[in-house]
């Protein structure tokens, strides 16, 4: 599998459990990259759909894309643009939304004309939400799964998985994504 992961606003490549779901994954048929989003404490949405292009190009039965926060609605916007055909082994969205953020306004230009997410078609798609998420609240994240027909996993007091919240280690996405390798074995 080649696992990309889409950062949140102001994250980065080497927070929260990205390094460690990076570690997770060493063998020569897994990958992991942790894309490095452009100005990610003022995102644009063409700048993060353009590095989501250059880094992930079209994707294939193989490919499989975890994202975060913010990084959910742009790796959506990033598979609606793509001609038709492409294909995807997986897709894990953590606090995921499509709908805009009252407490983010700066975040808008994402979630403006969402219908796409009702037009996606992704075969394995797991949002993972918490019960206590102070930045998505659960609702928006519910919401995203059910537009997207994609199983929704609750944690409980996950918060935001960040960090700040205890997440240097996300055991979750890690079943996620052994559960799609195990898929596309028997696929």
């Amino acid at each position: 599998m080649d696992i990309f992961v889409v950062h949140g606003y102001q994250a980065s490549p080497g927070e929260h459990w990205f390094p460690w779901l990076t570690s997770r994954f060493p063998s020569p048929q897994d990958s992991v990259t942790v894309l490095e989003l452009p100005t990610p404490n003022e995102p644009t949405t063409a700048g993060w759909i353009a590095a989501l292009q250059e880094s992930i190009g079209r994707p294939s039965a193989g490919t499989v894309i975890v994202a975060h926060s913010l990084g959910c609605i742009a790796a959506l916007r990033f598979l609606a643009s793509l001609d038709p055909g492409w294909s995807l082994g997986g897709l894990i969205l953590v606090a995921g939304f499509a709908e805009p953020l009252d407490s983010l306004p700066l975040l808008d230009s994402f979630t403006t004309g969402n219908e796409f997410v009702d037009r996606l078609e992704i075969s394995h798609c797991t949002v993972i939400g918490s019960d206590n998420d102070p930045v998505v609240t659960p609702a928006l994240t519910a919401s995203l799964a059910d537009r997207l027909g994609g199983r929704l996993v609750i944690v409980p007091g996950g918060g935001h998985f960040g960090s700040d919240d205890g997440y240097l280690t996300f055991p979750e996405v890690e079943a996620e994504l052994v559960g799609l390798a195990t898929t596309a074995v028997r696929d």
